[in-house]
C-alpha cells in the first residue's frame, strides 16, 4: 500500500495524458475511394493513381503526418513517399502513388497501404504496485487502402468521353473547349480528331463546324480521368451559342457529345470591362403631379477600356413593374467616375420605388433603389379625412345659407309691412346668404375636380411575356464558379457535410428584372431517386435548393448569374461504384419570372464518389485490474464504432509493441478483440499484423438516426511482473467493407 501511495502522482499524470490525446470521445477518419482497381496493366508498365485521405473535421488545427506503409508479399509494386502531410486548417489532402508491376507474371493480385498517423508514445514511469494495475490505451485512427492488381500481357483499349464544356469567349479570339476521358484500358490513348458544330442560338439553321485534329489534342494516361483542353481556332460573330462535339477514333464514332451549358461570344475588349454604381440618388423624395424628378447615379469605370453607360431606372409601385426608363448615353474611361442624370415625371400621386444600375459595354452593375411620393394640390381632399370634412363645410355652409335666406325673407314681409324701414341692412343680408351659397357651390365643384384627377386615366401597352430560359448549369466547387469542378466526382466529408454549389446563367428577353432574387430552383439528385427530378428530400439521394439560398446577380440587362449551396451529408449515395454504379446525380435548375412562366435545363451528371469513413473511439480504458485477472463479457470495453461516410466498412486492428507499465510490460498477445459480448479467452488474439475484424458497420440510410456497431476489447493481467500504470497504443484502422 505504501509503494502504492508513492506512485499515485503517476497514475495521475498518465490519466491526464489519456484526457488531453482523447479531448473528443471520438475520430471520425476516412478515405476515398477505399479499393484502387488496377486492371489489366501491363508488366512494366505504371499507372498513376491518387486517393483523398481524410482527418476528424474538429481535429484540422495543424499538420497532420502520416506514416505510409505498403504492405503485403506484392508491397513493391507501389512507389510513392512514405510520409503523407494533410496542412494545417484542411480537413483532407490527396495523396498519389505509382503501380508498378515491373516484374509481375500476368495474374491478379492484392495489397495493401496503410496510413497510421504520427505521434507521440504516452509517457510511463519507474515503480508500480505489485497487486493492482491501471490499463488504458491510446487509439490511433488509421486508414487502409486495398489495391487490387491485374496483369496483363496484352494491351486492352477501353475508354468513355464526357462532359463536353466550352468556354466564354470575345469576337476575333478563339474558342477552348474540353471533354473528360475515363481510360479505363492499359494503353495511353486520344482521339484521331473531334468535330464541333456550334449552333447560333437566335438563328438555330445558322450551324459553325470546326475540326480539331491529332495533333492538338492531349493523351489521356491508362487508369486515369483526365481532361482534355481543345484549342478550337475559329471565331464566331457575337452571340448565344450550343456546343455538339464527334469524338473519332480509327474512322468510328466514339462519343456524340452535347455541351451542358450555353456559352457566348461577347465583343471584343468585354472581358477587360468592369465597373460598380457608387450611389443612386433624386434631388428631393416628395413631388407634385407633372413635377420633374432629377436622378442621379455616381458610375466608376474599373475596367481597362472605355465603356459606354445607361442609367437603366426600374419605375415600381407596391411591388407592380410600371415601366423601365433608360437615360441617355455617356462614355465614361477607364478609372473614370461620373454622375449619369436622368429626369422623369409621374402625373399620378402615389409612392414610388426606383430601382436603378448602369448598363456600361455589355455588362450591368449591382442595383440600387430609392422611393419618391407625388402628392398633388388636392391630395388633402382625396384622402378618407379630407372628405368629410369638406362635407360638414358644405353641410355647415348650405344649413346658414339656408338660415339667412329664410330669416331675409322674414325681413323683407316685415320692411313691407312698416315694422322695419332700414332697405340697406336688407341689402347686407341677402348679399352675405348669396356669398355663403356660392362659397358651398365653389367647394363642391372642387371636390369633385379633386376627385376626378385624383383618377386620371392613364394609357399602357401591354408586352406578351416571354418565358425566361437557363442558359447553363455548372457545379463547381466555389459560388459563382462557372465551371465544372467535379469531372473526377464529388468526394464527400467523413461525417459532416461537403458543400457544392450549382451555378450557372439564367435569361429572360423581357429583362433581368422579371427574373426575382428567389426565382430560381436547384433539385441535385440521384438519377435513379424515387420521382426523379420531383423527388422527396432526403439526404441519401434528394437535395432541394431554391429562395433565398441561392444568390442571383445581374450579369446584362437580360440575364442573371444565379449560385445556389448544397451541403451534400457524409452518406449521400455514391454512385462511383457498388449498388448505384450505373446511375449518377443530376441537378435540375428551374427560374420562374414574375408572370409565373418557368424555364429548365438539366446538368448531363456528376459522380458522387465512394467515401470509407468511421467514427473511431480515441481510449481503450480498461481501468484497475488486479495481478492475473482477465476481463469477462460484464467488464470488458466496448468500443463503439460509428458510421461516417457512404459505403459499408470494416477496422484492421494491431499493435506494434507491448504495453509499458510502471513496472514490467504485457505483451500483445494479453490483449483480445471480438465482435460479440465475449470472456477475454473467446477473443481473438491482438498482434502486430492487422487483422481484418469484419465488424461491417453498414451504411446509413435514416436522416434520424446514424448505424454502429461494437468492438469488444478484452486483457489478461500477468500474474507477476507489472504494477502501476499500463499504458499502449492500439492502430485501429478503416477498411473496406
Amino acid at each position: 500500500m505504501k509503494f502504492m501511495r508513492k506512485n499515485i502522482v503517476a497514475v495521475f499524470i498518465l490519466a491526464m495524458c489519456f484526457y488531453c490525446i482523447s479531448s473528443h470521445s471520438a475520430q471520425a477518419i476516412g478515405m476515398s475511394p477505399a479499393i484502387v482497381n488496377v486492371t489489366n496493366i501491363l508488366r512494366g508498365t505504371t499507372q498513376t493513381k491518387t486517393v483523398n485521405i481524410q482527418r476528424d473535421v474538429h481535429q484540422i488545427s495543424g499538420t497532420q503526418t502520416y506514416i505510409v506503409t505498403p504492405r503485403g508479399a506484392y508491397a513493391h509494386y507501389i512507389q510513392g513517399p512514405n510520409e503523407f502531410v494533410i496542412p494545417d486548417g484542411e480537413q483532407s489532402a490527396n495523396y498519389t502513388f505509382d503501380v508498378s508491376p515491373q516484374d509481375a507474371a500476368v495474374g491478379e493480385y492484392q495489397l495493401f497501404i496503410d496510413f497510421v498517423p504520427q505521434e507521440a508514445v504516452l509517457p510511463t514511469t519507474e515503480g508500480g504496485d505489485q497487486n493492482n494495475v491501471n490499463v488504458g490505451v491510446s487509439v490511433h485512427e488509421g486508414v487502409t487502402l486495398t489495391v487490387n492488381i491485374v496483369v496483363t500481357g496484352e494491351e486492352f483499349l477501353e475508354y468513355s468521353v464526357s462532359n463536353l464544356q466550352v468556354k466564354d469567349t470575345e469576337v476575333e479570339q478563339p474558342l477552348y473547349a474540353s471533354i473528360d476521358v475515363q481510360n479505363t484500358g492499359n494503353a495511353e490513348w486520344k482521339p484521331d480528331t473531334i468535330e464541333f458544330s456550334f449552333i447560333d442560338l437566335s438563328d438555330s439553321s445558322h450551324v459553325i463546324t470546326a475540326v480539331v485534329e491529332k495533333e492538338q489534342i492531349g493523351i489521356a494516361p491508362p487508369g486515369q480521368l483526365t481532361t482534355l483542353d481543345l484549342p478550337v481556332f475559329t471565331s464566331l460573330p457575337q452571340g448565344k451559342y450550343a456546343a455538339q462535339a464527334r469524338v473519332v477514333f480509327r474512322n468510328i464514332l466514339v462519343a456524340d457529345l452535347k455541351a451542358n451549358n450555353v456559352f457566348s461570344v461577347f465583343p471584343a475588349g468585354t472581358f477587360q470591362q468592369n465597373g460598380e454604381l457608387l450611389s443612386f440618388v433624386s434631388n428631393k423624395t416628395t413631388y407634385a403631379p407633372n413635377e420633374k424628378i432629377k436622378l442621379t447615379a455616381v458610375f466608376k469605370n474599373t475596367g481597362e477600356i472605355t465603356v459606354p453607360s445607361i442609367l437603366v431606372t426600374e419605375i415600381y409601385q407596391e411591388d407592380t413593374l410600371l415601366d423601365t426608363q433608360r437615360s441617355n448615353e455617356i462614355i465614361i474611361d477607364k478609372t473614370e467616375e461620373r454622375e449619369i442624370i436622368h429626369t422623369m415625371q409621374f402625373s399620378r400621386s402615389g409612392e414610388y420605388t426606383l430601382v436603378a444600375y448602369v448598363e456600361y459595354g455589355h455588362k450591368v452593375t449591382q442595383k440600387k433603389s430609392i422611393t419618391v411620393s407625388v402628392e398633388n394640390a388636392f391630395s388633402f381632399f382625396h384622402s378618407f379625412l379630407g372628405i368629410a370634412i369638406s362635407i360638414t363645410i358644405i353641410f355647415c355652409c348650405f344649413a346658414i345659407g339656408v338660415f339667412i335666406i329664410r330669416r331675409l325673407k322674414q325681413l323683407n314681409r316685415l320692411s313691407i309691412e312698416g315694422q322695419l324701414n332700414n332697405t340697406k341692412s336688407v341689402v347686407m343680408h341677402w348679399v352675405f346668404g348669396a356669398m355663403l351659397v356660392l362659397i358651398t357651390v365653389i367647394v363642391m365643384i372642387l371636390l369633385i375636380i379633386a376627385n376626378s384627377q385624383a383618377d386620371d386615366v392613364t394609357t399602357s401597352a401591354t408586352i406578351s411575356n416571354t418565358a425566361p430560359a437557363v442558359d447553363s448549369v455548372y457545379i463547381s466547387d466555389s459560388a459563382g464558379g462557372g465551371v465544372d469542378s467535379y469531372g473526377s466526382g464529388i468526394t464527400l466529408s467523413s461525417g459532416t457535410t461537403r458543400t457544392v454549389h450549382v451555378n450557372g446563367v439564367v435569361s429572360d428577353v423581357n429583362g433581368n428584372g422579371d427574373i426575382a432574387d428567389t426565382g430560381v430552383t436547384v433539385v441535385l439528385y440521384r438519377s435513379g431517386a424515387t420521382g426523379g427530378a420531383s423527388c422527396s428530400q432526403d439526404n441519401n439521394d434528394c437535395y432541394s435548393v431554391s429562395g433565398v439560398s441561392c444568390t442571383l446577380a445581374n450579369a446584362s440587362s437580360t440575364t442573371r448569374t444565379y449560385t445556389c449551396p448544397v451541403a451534400l451529408q457524409f452518406y449521400a449515395d455514391a454512385t462511383d461504384s457498388g449498388t448505384y454504379a450505373a446511375q449518377n446525380w443530376l441537378a435540375k435548375v428551374t427560374v420562374v419570372d414574375a408572370s409565373a412562366a418557368s424555364g429548365n435545363t438539366t446538368h448531363g451528371g456528376v459522380e458522387v464518389n465512394s467515401l470509407t469513413a468511421l467514427s473511431i473511439p480515441s481510449t481503450i480504458g480498461f481501468g484497475s485490474l488486479e495481478l492475473n485477472q482477465s476481463t469477462t463479457d460484464s467488464n470488458n470495453v466496448e468500443q463503439t464504432v460509428a458510421q461516417a461516410g457512404n459505403t459499408t466498412a470494416d477496422v484492421n486492428v494491431s499493435s506494434a509493441a507491448a504495453m509499458s507499465c510502471t513496472s514490467g510490460t504485457i505483451p500483445i498477445a494479453n490483449q483480445t478483440w471480438a465482435v460479440t459480448d465475449v470472456v477475454h479467452a473467446s477473443g481473438t488474439t491482438l498482434s502486430d499484423t492487422p487483422a481484418d475484424t469484419n465488424l461491417g458497420v453498414q451504411i446509413r440510410t435514416a436522416d434520424g438516426a446514424n448505424t454502429s456497431k461494437v468492438l469488444y476489447w478484452g486483457i489478461q493481467i500477468p500474474a507477476s511482473g507489472v504494477g502501476g500504470s499500463c499504458s499502449g497504443t492500439t492502430v485501429i484502422s478503416t477498411i473496406a467493407g
